[in-house]
Parts: C-alpha cells; sequence; structure tokens
C-alpha cells in the first residue's frame, strides 16, 4: 500500500486528519515495506498496534469503512446506522426486550450472547418488535454490542453507586435511573438478588395458622372478610417487624387447619395463591354484578367524601376493583386496552384501608425476595409509581378509554353542541363510581362551555392521582422488605415480571422438562395435546395443581426447576388420577390410552384441587370417587411431602413465634388428590 493509498484511507474514516509526511516515513520505516509501499504483512502489523492500544478508535474506523462485526463489507454503511440520531428510545427499548427474551429462549446471559445471536428471525418477533422491523441486521447487531458493553460496565459500576441519590439532577445514580430502558433484566436482577441476600434475616421466619375451610361459606359482608386467607395471614403478621419477614425462601410457615399435610412448600405457595385469588376474584363484576360501589357521594372540600345514600356492599376485600374498561367489557361494552385488570380501589381510605395497603406492598416485597410470584393483574398505572415514575394521560386511557375521550371531545365541541349536550357541575366519578368535588363546593358550580377546559384538566388530575394515599401506603410496605431505590433501576415492565411473573403460560417453557419419560411415549403425546388445547385458564389451574402456582416466573428463574414428568406405574390406568408433587414440580401421569381419557382425568384433577388432605385412598375407582363427592382415601392426588443491613435500618423483633430452622425442605408424606 502506498503513502498515497494509506491517506485516502485515513482522510476516508478522519476528513479532518490527513497523515502527515513524517507520519507516513515513519509508518514505512517501522513496518515491513518494498519499495517504498507497505506490504500486507506490514499493515496488517500497523493495525493491529492501532487496534491495541486504541480498540475503539479502530471499531469506528472499521464501521465507517463498511464492515459489519463479522468484518464483512456490507451494502450499507453500518457506521451510518449505529449513530445515536438514528436510534430512538423506543427502538433501544424493543432491542433491549429482544435480547432478554432471546437470552431466556437460549439459556445464555445477555452478557454472553454474541453478535449473531441478535436477530428477528420469524413473522411474529417482526410483528412484535416493530420498530425494529426496516433495521438492518448489520446495524442491529452494532448497537446490540454497544448496549451489551454499556451492562458490562453498569454491572462493574453498581455496587459503587449511591442509589438514593437517584433524584439527585447530575448524580450518576440519577443518569443510570434515566437509562434504565438500556439495563438488561438479568443485570438488574443480579444485583438486587445480591442486595437482598445480604440484608437478609437471620432468624427463622415465623410461624402462622390458616384455615381455608372457612372461606368455603362466604358472601360480600364484613363477617366473611375476617374469614379470608388474605385477613387472616394480615392479622397475624401485619403486626410483626417487618425485618422477620426477610427471608431469602419462604417468609413465614403455613399449617393449615384441617388439611392433614406435611412439608412447607405446598402450604405456603397455596396460601398465595388463593389470597391473590380474593384480592382479584375472576367472578367480579360479573354482567349485572353490583359488587363495586355504586352510591352518590359529595365532597364538603376536595377529597373529603359524604355519601348522600346508603352504601351498597362492599366487594369481600375492599383493596381492589376492576379498572373501568374491565368493567365495560364485562357489560358487553368492549372498549380500550387492560380489560383484564385491577387497580387500587380510591375510596377505600379510612386508616384500617390503608394498614391493609400497607401489607399488600410487604406481600409484594416478599414476592420480590423470595420469586413467590402473585397472581394479580395490574396496569402500567398501578406499577409505575413503584419504580419512581410518573403515570400520564396515556396510561389513564389505557384503564379508562370511555372517560379519556369524552374528556378529550368536550375539549374540541363547538358551543351550541356543548349545551345542548352536556349537564355537569365542577364533580367526577373514580374508578369505583365514587363522585367527588373537584373544586370545593364543586357540586353547586355548573360547568360552562368557558370553563370547560379547566374542567377537562382538574378531572384529567384527579383521575390520575385517585389512588394517591393507597399507592403511598404499598410503596411503605414494600419498603420494609426491599430497599426501594434500587426499584428505580427497573422499568414497570421489569418489576411486574419479579413480582407478578409472567401472565401467558408458554408451553415451550413447560417443555423442557426433566423426567423419566420421553415425547415419544403415547401418553405423554397425549398431555401436550390437551395442555395445547386448553385455555389460559385451564392452563394456570394445571400449574396451580402440579407447582401450586398460577403463573410461570422468567425463564431463567425456572431453569432451576423445571417440571419433572415421571412415570405412574400401576393397572387399568384409565381409572386413576393423575399425582403432582408441588414442592418439587412432580407430576406423574398414569398412561391413559386416548386423548379424551387423558383430558378428562387431567381436567378432574385440576378442577378439584381446592383443599389439601394427606388421608386420600387412589385404590378406589373414579367412578367411586366421583360418587362420593371426589372423597377416598390413602395415598394419591395431589402428593405435598412436598406441600410438602446498609438499606434498612435495624430494629427489635417484638414477641414473634419463631420456630427452629427445619432440617428438611418438604419430603412428608401427606398428599392432596387432584379428586378433593
Amino acid at each position: 500500500m502506498s503513502p498515497e493509498e494509506l491517506n485516502v484511507l485515513q482522510v476516508h474514516c478522519h476528513p479532518n486528519e490527513p497523515l502527515s509526511a513524517d507520519d507516513l516515513r515513519f509508518f514505512l520505516d517501522k513496518y515491513e515495506s518494498e519499495g517504498g509501499r507497505l506490504t500486507l504483512r506490514g499493515f496488517l502489523a500497523l493495525y493491529y498496534r492501532e487496534a491495541y492500544q486504541h480498540p475503539k478508535h479502530s471499531w469506528d474506523e472499521l464501521q465507517r469503512l463498511g464492515y459489519d462485526s463479522e468484518l464483512a463489507i456490507t451494502e450499507q454503511t453500518a457506521g451510518q446506522w449505529c449513530k445515536a440520531s438514528r436510534w430512538t428510545r423506543a427502538m433501544d427499548e424493543q432491542l433491549v426486550e429482544l435480547v432478554n427474551y432471546l437470552s431466556e429462549k437460549s439459556g445464555k446471559k445477555p452478557l454472553d450472547l454474541l453478535p449473531e445471536d441478535v436477530d428477528i428471525t420469524t413473522d411474529i418477533e417482526r410483528q412484535h418488535y416493530d420498530k425494529l422491523r426496516h433495521v438492518p441486521s448489520v446495524a442491529l447487531k452494532l448497537r446490540f454490542l454497544c448496549v451489551q458493553q454499556f451492562n458490562v460496565l453498569v454491572s462493574k459500576a453498581l455496587p459503587f453507586v449511591d442509589l438514593t441519590q437517584h433524584a439527585v439532577e447530575g448524580s450518576l445514580a440519577r443518569k443510570l435511573s434515566l437509562l434504565r430502558h438500556l439495563i438488561f433484566y438479568l443485570t438488574k436482577v443480579e444485583f438486587l438478588d445480591s442486595i437482598l441476600a445480604r440484608t437478609a434475616a437471620t432468624r427463622p421466619p415465623p410461624s402462622i395458622s390458616i384455615s381455608r375451610l372457612k372461606t368455603l361459606s362466604m358472601s360480600a359482608d364484613a363477617a366473611s372478610q375476617e374469614k379470608t386467607v388474605f385477613m387472616q395471614v394480615y392479622k397475624q403478621l401485619g403486626h410483626l417487624d417487618p425485618a422477620c419477614l426477610r427471608q431469602n425462601e419462604r417468609a413465614f410457615k403455613v399449617t393449615l387447619r384441617g388439611e392433614r399435610v406435611e412439608g412447607e412448600v405446598g402450604p405456603y405457595q397455596e396460601t398465595i395463591s388463593q389470597l391473590c385469588s380474593e384480592l382479584q376474584p375472576e367472578e367480579a363484576m360479573e354482567p349485572g354484578s353490583e359488587s363495586t360501589s355504586t352510591s352518590t357521594s359529595t365532597s364538603t372540600s376536595t377529597g373529603e367524601q359524604q355519601s348522600d345514600q346508603q352504601q351498597q356492599p362492599e366487594e369481600v376485600l375492599p383493596l381492589f376493583v376492576p379498572c373501568p374498561n374491565r368493567q365495560q367489557a364485562m357489560q358487553t361494552i368492549g372498549v380500550g386496552e387492560n380489560r383484564d385488570k385491577f387497580i387500587l380501589k380510591p375510596s377505600s381510605n379510612s386508616p384500617e384501608h390503608l394498614r391493609m395497603f400497607e401489607f399488600l406492598g410487604k406481600l409484594m416485597g416478599i414476592a420480590a425476595r423470595t420469586k413467590s410470584i402473585l397472581s394479580l393483574n395490574l396496569p402500567a398505572l398501578f406499577w409505575k409509581p413503584l419504580v419512581g415514575v410518573e403515570p400520564t394521560l396515556q396510561d389513564l386511557k389505557a384503564i379508562d378509554y370511555s372517560t379519556m375521550e369524552s374528556l378529550q371531545r368536550m375539549t374540541e365541541m363547538d358551543k351550541d353542541l356543548f349545551q345542548a349536550s352536556i349537564l355537569e357541575n365542577f364533580t367526577t366519578s373514580l374508578s369505583d363510581k365514587t363522585i367527588v368535588e373537584l373544586v370545593p363546593g364543586g357540586k353547586e358550580r355548573p360547568l360552562t362551555y368557558e370553563d370547560r377546559k379547566e374542567y377537562v384538566a382538574l378531572a384529567q388530575q384527579t383521575r390520575l392521582h385517585e389512588s394517591d394515599a393507597q399507592m403511598k401506603a404499598l410503596v411503605k410496605g414494600v419498603s420494609t422488605l426491599v430497599p426501594t431505590p434500587l426499584l428505580n433501576l427497573f422499568t414497570w415492565q421489569d418489576l411486574e415480571m419479579r413480582i407478578c411473573g409472567r401472565t401467558e403460560i408458554n408451553l415451550d417453557v413447560l417443555r423442557r422438562y426433566r423426567a423419566g419419560v420421553t415425547e415419544q411415549d403415547a401418553h405423554i403425546r397425549h398431555f401436550w395435546k390437551v395442555l395445547e388445547d386448553f385455555g389460559h385458564h385451564e392452563r394456570m389451574l394445571f400449574l396451580r395443581f402440579a407447582w401450586g402456582r398460577q403463573r410461570l416466573p422468567s425463564e431463567a428463574e425456572l431453569k432451576n426447576e423445571p417440571m419433572k414428568i415421571f412415570p405412574f406405574p400401576c393397572d387399568n390406568a384409565d381409572v386413576r388420577l393423575p399425582h403432582a408433587e408441588t414442592c418439587f414440580f412432580n407430576i406423574k401421569l398414569p398412561a391413559y390410552t386416548s386423548v379424551q381419557v387423558m383430558r378428562e382425568r387431567l381436567l378432574y384433577a385440576i378442577t378439584h384441587t381446592k383443599t389439601i388432605d394427606a388421608d386420600l385412598d387412589q385404590e378406589d375407582n373414579i367412578q367411586d370417587l366421583l360418587a362420593r363427592g371426589g372423597r377416598g382415601r390413602g395415598r394419591g392426588g395431589r402428593f405435598l411431602g412436598g406441600l410438602s443491613a446498609a438499606m434498612f435500618g435495624r430494629s427489635p423483633f417484638g414477641d414473634i413465634s419463631s420456630p427452629p430452622l427445619s432440617r428438611s425442605r418438604g419430603g412428608g408424606r401427606g398428599g392432596r388428590g387432584g379428586f378433593i
């Protein structure tokens, strides 16, 4: 390569920095040359030295020359696409989401992924990652390398960052908080887990006793509220020093009265699952339901409510209400997003209610610590305050489409249409239909065309902050179990994943089981066919039957505890029921002879798991069991041998009933039939 060619190369990469005559002479003298030209060996030696001493500088040069991450020339200059101006925040968010997905799918950590691992290959992926659909593969890979290197640096720096300074402008904690969308999920949770391990309790967990049989006869009244599993847990744990609940595994030990069972894992997971079902009952707001209060309320001043008429009976637990979009969907008026979501009940603001919300926050902190996920359906409007992000009007529209659209149309109306159609005063209806004044005396102040924009702004802000008191109490509860400054590294989607797991139950994940059976076994093929045909609700019931949970954690967390399927040696398999060990996520399947038999037996098992009893006998055939209402004697069904301080202040434990540490992680002989 001649001196002139070297200079052309230099100017192409750095237009304002041509090589001097001295530079060119130095290169020819220092490196192998012939006839006043660098040989290939000489050029490679020169570039090797430059790359070794200035790797980023050399990498930038290669990009400008149009080389991809595998040093192949591309038609599109990769460097052009890698300029930050071409990448929006939305694109970076989808890239990080893609990397998280590919990491779970491949089983590799994000920092171990290679550029060739990062690509969008299927139509479903192209549809989901729509912001990345038209990005050249080379640019995608190079941007991934940049984000991956950023995560390498972040993971090294995090232990030295004072995250309590996240609100201080210019602080490193603030900058990381603003760049949280670029941090991989696993980078965050590994750091979170390291902090939680160092702040864990050193004493055994407290013990509580629960009667689930009480819950079989409940109605929407105050007496029934006391019978719920949630209230039983709240009454026994709510007054304890939260430090004793900071356990690495289960936060407390549970005895289920009247249900003869040994082991710890199963009763604990069942308790968590049932209290979630009570907090957000599926039957809430069925068509014609009056479960949500419909009384009219007024205010003597903003935020102070007085009932004009007698309130309708409350829900059994007064903490959540279906969001307005869900309420309308249950009345066959399907509009907006989040039709499966619940939100905090804004009128539940008594001191006792706020203590209950604080305890709910403690349960969420427990879930974040122990990975005992809570099966709760909650929108972005709920999660954002927990990670230090202000909810937006778009978040409000996502749970109450009709109201937000009505307010928007009100601002766009002409005067004649407004006067003909709007008969309002300065009040608004909250998500639970409680009426509040927007200004003092708002009930008596009529809404006019001239002040409609003031009304809309006040209504939007009132609705956006309708549950601030409840959220403040909940955050207070979370902060007693988890250092909340850590949560400012998480996006709201990250925190939802950590506390509530995945809403969908991905069969591809469950198929990664370890077992003593093979995919070629006929009854295993029947099993997967049945699960494929199941809807979401049936899959959720199956997961609860087999594992005591209703949702899957992230795939990275599930990797340590996959589902295991074992043979079930027995005579006349078609009259037997499946057998589950919930503490180990084990299931024993009889070799059913057809898909139809598999479906019938599995459905019967998963829909009859409301109580646990160790005194069951699966020697009886199914017809006899059904004839006796599903009760038998002996062993079988659902085996529960496994049903079987820097950021925290130190405080005395007080009076806590803490039994000695168990030497066993389950392994008891009790069982719960899927047929009880």
